[in-house]
């Protein structure tokens, strides 16, 4: 059964790209860049669905990020506080 987490891309070469989990320190493995839709870019974060196994995890497809919504008690927070 798959699971999805956010990766990070950490380096590029050719085909290959290097990835981690969002905010760890090493890299955790390699994929086809071919699985990144419109292109891998390092730096750039995206969520994977990813299969664990013994030997390590293997990326099954990779899709853009999810956009972050400000959300509405924040908007009305600020607007409260005006005089």
């Amino acid at each position: 059964m798959s699971r999805r987490i956010e990766i990070e891309i950490t380096s590029l070469n050719g085909d290959v790209a290097t990835w981690r989990a969002a905010g760890a320190k090493l890299p955790k493995g390699i994929l086809n860049s071919s699985l990144i839709p419109g292109g891998p870019v390092v730096g750039n974060t995206y969520r994977a669905d990813v299969e664990q196994y013994m030997e390590g995890i293997e990326i099954l497809s990779v899709m853009a990020p999810r956009l972050l919504r400000r959300s509405t008690r924040a908007t009305s927070a600020s607007n409260s506080s005006r005089p």
